[in-house]
């Protein structure tokens, strides 16, 4: 799978580098029925927009004739990556506290990594999005570049 290009904007790093951070603060100061249905509403969400990118790469792959679907299923991306980073954010907090300790600490720092990566990939697809293009197939996931490719062993 290619990746990304890297992003050269710090506004886009920096928004989020926040998202990651107000997720995790967040957590403490909340009850915990409520942090784990923003915890069931987020993956639902997550899952949807998932579903809906493949979809929407697919059936205009099919119509020829739809206005510019990639830069759509690219903003879908987008939002699906801020999720993703909420939800890293979310699970830095939880695995720090809930662990405690040595345990805790590297848990929350091996989920920290992990939204750091997310806010990386993120942050490119926001550079992308800002010049007014698309990711490409590849990079939008593997069952989309393998639908909308011509060649038939892809499709499997």
């Amino acid at each position: 799978m290619s990746r990304p290009p890297r992003s050269d904007d710090p506004a886009h790093l920096a928004t989020g580098a926040a998202l990651l951070a107000i997720s995790a603060l967040a957590v403490p100061a909340l009850p915990g029925p409520l942090v784990a249905l923003g915890l069931v509403l987020a993956t639902l969400r997550l899952l949807w927009l998932e579903e809906n990118v493949f979809d929407a790469l697919v059936e205009a792959a099919r119509r020829r004739g739809a206005p510019r679907p990639h830069v759509r299923a690219t903003a879908m991306r987008a939002e699906a990556q801020a999720w993703s980073v909420a939800l890293a954010g979310t699970m830095v907090a939880l695995l720090g506290l809930g662990l405690g300790g040595a345990a805790g600490l590297l848990a929350g720092g091996a989920a920290f990594g992990i939204g750091l990566w997310r806010v990386e990939r993120l942050a490119a697809t926001l550079d992308v999005l800002a010049r007014g293009e698309a990711l490409e197939s590849a990079a939008l996931g593997r069952p989309v570049a393998a639908a909308l490719s011509s060649r038939p062993r892809d499709r499997r």
